[in-house]
């Protein structure tokens, strides 16, 4: 008994040095594609042909074969055709040497391909891969080659290996739980050509060493051999470390599925095989789900030991998968037209059948609960809300740790109104480009907010705004007239043909304005040029006829000026601040829509204008502000995505080179293009991460949860009485259409509120 176990480690030791010296040579990189081999695989087929439903393709891993799926098989045979593969080397010696024997087994990207070449020989439309264990290494790298081949992906408790994240947590993880299966390989393969009573006592070794393991862990299949092991020898290659990408770097991922993914896994395992970071990227995809089984250590096996939950689990992503289907082909993927949601929540006229309606067609998987999944698409994709604004919504109404109902999303309709913001407090809300449909007359009213973040880059015919505090607030191009009302210390970025503030105090315009600005009864504000960029603002631009170098922002008319000091101030150009607005799940790139603001454009005389913006005909003083001081070289950026976390994005100060100094001081001429410097490709911006809002009071539960539950947005008599007074005065100019509450499509648009 004492010479057993130095045999088998002299064994395992000549094999590993024969392995290192003549199968991995120097130089090899395990990108490098191999050749495709036809290798038929032992497949079962069972259920009903469907040219209608695709067919459930299972791959199962080790130290399993086909029937590691019988429960999956049982439960989907009925509505299903399910396939079970059998993978090379895994149904017993006897099976792999009729199928074609190979000493090595074969490496990842061979598998991937003898997977794809028997999917197009036994399917006829692209499958949806049902994955386990080391099925799902090879099945995400066979969607990766082979995008076609597949519709989406249902993976068990594997996904990236979190042993491949760092080396030292690699090696830990491969001897104290892989050292087993690649002995009994290396045995196999060293006794293999010491004559036939060695080679028949080493696979008696082996085999051995392999069914004990599967006794101990309860679960595989009782033929599997130790030529099955084949898949460590690869991955101790370098077929596992090598390949491993990182999400965080943001590299292209061949164990990321591109097409919809449901990943189930174990979570009271003592490690596990998915890295947090992946499973991060997954959760923000609208087109994937993660779901969490209370399992333990045999919870690896899902399919057998939680199977009734995993069926339903995966019945349900199943119909959620072929409902969005059907809408995907019935529906644009961006909204064209009004909003679904001016009905229903724009208009008291709205019956219960129409709130009814809208809910079944946002409820993909017709479950009578709206979830992440369901939301995210419609809200954020289609209709253009915002990323944190849908969760916000998700949070505030459903149902303890279900969905919401019917119930719940009739109590937060009017939260959804897309052409209107009413009584938030310290929130994100966002209305991204085409969430106005690309019609003309919309116009939109954002009243009585706290500490909010409003971010509409879409075009607009008005716009009003009133009430708010401690506000930072976007506005894309309003064709008309944009008019701001008792607004206290607010940053607005403001592109608008016309432009009105009344009874506003510390607040900055960043404005961009085809006609003098006209301010009333206002005091301390500070204005500049427009300085915002956004993915899809300069053809807004363009299609709303906008000149980018035609800005009237500081000819500004004050009704109520004098004439011992201004009630505007032109900032530093180190104290402006560039927006930056991106938005989730979008590869576009934030657009230029004006000239770059420069200290030259801050100290120019302003545009004169032969239209009248309605000043009286007494003489009111016009008292310039001083020019604003030479900047020094820093410049801010502050960063906002409509996914998050803090409402105020991130402020960025940028520290300008020499050359970039000298030329923001340049100012190009009417008619010219505004020639930036170019940048450097080894150039790296200086930039420092600045605090914000120190001072700002917030609720603590705005603290705690950034993405926490909305406020109501409940009516406010009162304060609309006393705005309505206010227009009434002299000099107040139009007074908004109060028949349209919330917003709206303007009357003279050939769609009316029903």
């Amino acid at each position: 008994m004492h010479g057993l176990p130095r045999c088998i480690v002299l064994c395992t030791a000549l094999s590993v040095a024969e392995s290192l010296g003549r199968v991995i040579p120097r130089g090899a990189s395990p990108l490098q594609s191999m050749a495709k081999p036809s290798v038929p695989l032992s497949i079962t087929s069972t259920g009903p042909t469907s040219t209608v439903r695709p067919v459930l393709f299972f791959v199962h891993g080790w130290p399993d074969d086909a029937s590691v799926w019988r429960a999956q098989v049982e439960y989907f045979k009925t509505k299903y055709h399910c396939k079970c593969v059998t993978m090379p080397h895994f149904g017993g010696r006897e099976m792999s040497f009729r199928l074609g024997h190979r000493e090595e087994g074969y490496n990842f990207y061979e598998l991937a391909d003898i997977l794809a070449e028997n999917i197009r020989s036994e399917c006829r439309t692209p499958v949806i891969l049902i994955l386990h264990d080391w099925g799902c290494i090879w099945g995400f790298l066979m969607q990766a080659r082979y995008p076609g081949l597949v519709k989406s992906i249902v993976a068990l408790d594997v996904g990236q290996p979190s042993c491949v994240t760092g080396l030292d947590k690699a090696l830990g993880a491969f001897f104290a739980y892989q050292f087993l299966p690649l002995a009994a390989f290396f045995i196999i393969r060293a006794t293999a050509r010491l004559g036939p009573t060695l080679r028949d006592w080493g696979r008696w070794v082996a085999d051995g060493a392999i069914r004990g393991f599967i006794w101990l862990a309860g679960h595989g299949s009782r033929s599997i051999t130790a030529d099955a092991s084949y898949p460590y020898f690869h991955y101790l290659k370098g077929q596992g470390f090598r390949d491993a990408p990182k999400v965080s770097s943001g590299a292209t991922l061949p164990t990321v599925p591109s097409c919809p993914c449901l990943f189930m896994y174990a979570k009271r395992k003592p490690f596990m095989f998915h890295s947090k970071a992946w499973a991060e990227h997954l959760k923000k995809r609208s087109d994937c789900h993660v779901i969490p089984v209370n399992a333990g250590m045999k919870g690896h096996w899902l399919q057998v030991e939680k199977a009734q939950e995993v069926n339903e689990a995966i019945e349900k992503w199943l119909k959620a998968s072929a409902w969005r289907s059907l809408l995907g082909l019935a529906r644009p993927k961006k909204l064209v037209g009004k909003s679904p949601f001016f009905r229903a929540a724009g208009s008291g006229a709205a019956g219960p059948k129409d709130v009814s309606k809208l809910f079944e067609e946002i409820d993909t998987d017709g479950d009578g609960q709206l979830s992440r999944e369901d939301l995210l698409p419609y809200l954020r994709d289609y209709l253009g809300f915002g990323h944190a604004e849908v969760l916000n919504f998700l949070e505030a109404h459903r149902s303890s740790n279900s969905g919401v109902d019917l119930a719940d999303f009739k109590r937060g309709l009017e939260e959804l109104n897309p052409y209107a913001v009413h009584n938030r407090d310290h929130k994100l809300i966002v209305r991204k480009p085409h969430a106005f449909g690309g019609i003309e007359g919309v116009d939109f009213h954002l009243e009585d907010c706290t500490g909010c973040t409003c971010l509409i880059c879409d075009r607009s015919e008005e716009f009003k705004v009133d009430a708010l505090t401690n506000c930072r607030v976007l506005i894309g191009p309003c064709s008309s007239s944009t008019f701001i009302r008792n607004c206290e210390n607010c940053t607005f970025w403001v592109a608008t043909k016309q432009f009105r503030v009344r009874d506003c105090s510390h607040c900055t315009f960043y404005l961009h304005c085809h006609t003098e600005p006209v301010i009333e009864a206002s005091k301390d504000l500070r204005i500049a040029p427009f300085h915002a960029t956004y993915p899809g603002l300069k053809k807004q631009f363009q299609d709303a006829g906008f000149e980018a170098k035609l800005n009237f922002w500081n000819a500004v008319y004050d009704f109520t000026g004098n004439s011992k000091h201004a009630n505007w101030s032109i900032p530093a150009l180190d104290e402006c601040e560039k927006l930056v607005v991106t938005f989730e799940g979008s590869d576009e790139i934030p657009e230029e829509a004006t000239p770059e603001l420069t200290q030259e454009l801050l100290v120019a005389d302003p545009l004169e204008s032969s239209e009248s913006h309605g000043q009286s005909v007494a003489s009111v003083p016009q008292t310039r502000p001083q020019a604003p001081a030479s900047p020094s070289p820093k410049r801010l950026r502050r960063c906002i995505s409509d996914a998050a976390q803090e409402i105020s994005g991130r402020l960025e100060a940028v520290m300008l080179s020499e050359r970039e100094v000298t030329h923001s001081k340049m100012l190009p001429k009417r008619g010219e293009e505004v020639q930036r410097p170019e940048k450097k490709a080894d150039t790296v911006e200086e930039v420092e991460i600045l605090d914000m809002d120190e001072n700002l009071e917030r609720p603590q539960q705005a603290k705690d949860l950034a993405l926490g539950p909305t406020g109501s947005c409940t009516g406010c008599l009162g304060s609309s009485k006393a705005r309505a007074a206010a227009w009434s005065t002299p000099g107040a100019g139009e007074p908004p259409n109060r028949s349209r509450p919330l917003g709206g499509l303007r009357r003279s648009h050939k769609w009316q509120p029903m």
